[in-house]
């Protein structure tokens, strides 16, 4: 693993060089390096702590390395190409961006994460960078940077859910936008739906050597021997369709049991989203009767919206209609810009400004 070279922000990185970056390089980027550089085998990986505190794990280097190749090789990007980094490097996604820079000898820009890293006034032209949906849709907001995102020649998309107005606007997009289907323990992805282009995919399709089957509770199951020699169980509730791909319905630990009805959250929050595009988010509180009940968190900057939402709720079904909204300053996002949901929980099992619908 210690014969890489990388070019980054214009510096040449070998390992025998690392420690004349100091300072120069952000310290996550430059422990990386270090920890890639080694002799070890394996490497120490954040998870995304969507559902709990973030954990440590370690993944093996030849895994990411097969990673890198099947990714490649699906988005077809030829060696030598630009590469924009402007993920965090303690999480999985920077670290599989790197990893796939080392494998195709890809120059980097590197930047430090930002809401809008398209922002940056001495961007190049870039061929491949892969971001999450809050960063896609800070730069869509400015005519300058939306310009600068729309020129880039492959975007993958992935870290959090995408909205459906998000998707309307990448559907227009002149060159590939892809949307990635994973976690840290699948190194990052391992299914792909193109958002962009005339025939945007409505399903996720498996990279090759992958197979995908569903357990009991209709949860996904991958079996990837280049990644685990075990299969690797996930909490995603999905339905495998006839060609192969697959559509994700939401995590299992997303569902809120009220009065027997078990609903899922991100197909209410979906729901809510494509009529009124605001941010909002769903979760349950205890109730004695009903067991759960649904409540509705909402910035407060969204309050005027109120009467709107409630009647959309009128067109829900019963039990899955939120029965409270709870005016929060933010919605509650993990490090990685996934729904903190657990926090989400604790804010509405002790609301301080609830307002019954």
């Amino acid at each position: 693993m210690n014969n890489f070279c990388l070019t980054i922000n214009g510096l040449q990185v070998t390992p025998g060089r690392l420690p004349a970056l100091q300072g120069k390089l952000d310290a996550d980027l430059l422990q990386f390096l270090e920890q890639w550089a080694s002799d070890e085998e394996t490497l120490p990986v954040l998870t995304s702590g969507s559902t709990g505190a973030p954990k440590r794990v370690n993944v093996a280097k030849k895994a990411m390395i097969a990673s890198a190749e099947a990714t490649l090789k699906a988005l077809t990007i030829d060696p030598g190409k630009l590469m924009y980094l402007c993920m965090p490097v303690r999480y999985i996604a920077g670290k599989m961006m790197l990893v796939r820079a080392i494998v195709a000898h890809m120059e980097i820009v590197a930047r430090p994460p930002v809401a809008n890293p398209f922002a940056y006034s001495d961007l190049p032209d870039i061929h491949f960078v892969a971001l999450t949906p809050m960063q896609m849709t800070c730069a869509l907001q400015c005519r300058e940077t939306a310009e600068k995102i729309m020129n880039s020649d492959k975007i993958l998309l992935g870290g959090g859910p995408i909205s459906p107005e998000l998707e309307r606007q990448i559907a227009l997009f002149p060159h590939e936008v892809w949307s990635s289907y994973g976690m840290t323990e699948t190194l990052s992805h391992i299914a792909l739906r193109r958002l962009s282009g005339h025939h945007p995919e409505a399903s996720y399709y498996p990279l090759p050597g992958v197979d995908l089957a569903t357990d009991h509770r209709g949860a996904l199951v991958i079996t990837a021997p280049y990644l685990a020699q075990e299969p690797i169980l996930t909490n995603d509730r999905v339905e495998l369709l006839t060609d192969g791909s697959f559509v994700v319905l939401g995590r299992i630990d997303n569902v809120i049991n009220s009065g027997g009805v078990k609903i899922q959250v991100e197909e209410i929050e979906d729901k809510l989203k494509c009529v009124l595009p605001i941010p909002l988010m769903l979760t349950s509180r205890p109730h004695p009767v009903l067991g759960e009940e649904v409540v509705l968190l909402l910035p407060q900057a969204e309050a005027t919206h109120i009467d709107t939402l409630r009647a959309i709720f009128a067109t829900l079904p019963r039990y899955h209609a939120p029965r409270h909204i709870l005016l929060v300053d933010e919605l509650p996002f993990t490090a990685t810009d996934k729904p903190a949901r657990q926090r989400a929980k604790l804010l509405a099992a002790a609301p301080l400004a609830i307002i019954p619908v």
